[in-house]
């Protein structure tokens, strides 16, 4: 899971999580909060499936443009093509990154580069 405010992204592996905080159950419901991503309403299902974890409120960014810009196409499309398109960021996801070992518990730098450029951008469209 990442979550990304700011300049600041952090990223908790819930696989290798023994317990999992009381604040981050907390944050996660708290319908203050917006969670925003491309499928990020599947991604709280499956935390809700998976860990029992609430999310409050989420945003669909894919379907977000789509409406806003009335291009249903949009609706498809993932982060890294909505990037591009709408805010001029160029996403590098480097396929030996994407398909490496993501259930291991000490994630490689460019994992965590890789995890965190996600919600950075998720975070940039929201507040352009």
């Amino acid at each position: 899971m990442q979550i990304c405010m700011g300049h600041h992204c952090l990223i908790f592996q819930l696989l290798h999580a023994d317990t999992i905080p009381e604040s981050l159950v907390y944050f996660l419901a708290d319908p203050e909060f917006t969670f925003v991503g491309v499928g990020v309403k599947d991604d709280a299902g499956k935390l809700l499936d998976d860990y029992q974890l609430r999310v409050g409120r989420t945003l669909d960014l894919a379907q977000t443009a789509a409406e806003k810009f009335q291009v249903p196409d949009f609706g498809r499309r993932g982060l890294k093509r909505l990037a591009m398109e709408l805010i001029g960021k160029v996403m590098e996801k480097p396929k030996h990154v994407t398909l490496s070992e993501w259930d291991t518990k000490t994630l490689s730098y460019e994992q965590i580069e890789y995890a965190s450029i996600d919600g950075y951008v998720s975070l940039s469209w929201v507040c352009s």
